[in-house]
């Protein structure tokens, strides 16, 4: 097949996509949690969402990158 150029392109994963999914479906999964679980407690519901949101989108990243390391490493 010819290419514009001459160069092949790459099929390489997105990291910046796969990062940015998986913080969208961190913080999704942790608001879920936050909602459905026990109410009440020293905190107040607002700082408790805060708090969760933003240890979802850590670890969601997180395992969005882990998905995009793997998913490289099997296109070699």
């Amino acid at each position: 097949m010819t290419y514009r150029g001459g160069v092949r392109p790459t099929r390489e994963p997105r990291i910046p996509a796969f990062l940015a999914t998986g913080a969208v479906l961190g913080a999704l999964v942790f608001l879920l949690i936050d909602r459905l679980g026990p109410q009440g407690g020293p905190f107040t519901e607002s700082s408790t969402t805060g708090y969760l949101l933003v240890v979802g989108l850590a670890l969601g990243a997180i395992l969005g990158a882990v998905a995009a390391a793997v998913a490289s490493a099997l296109r070699r």
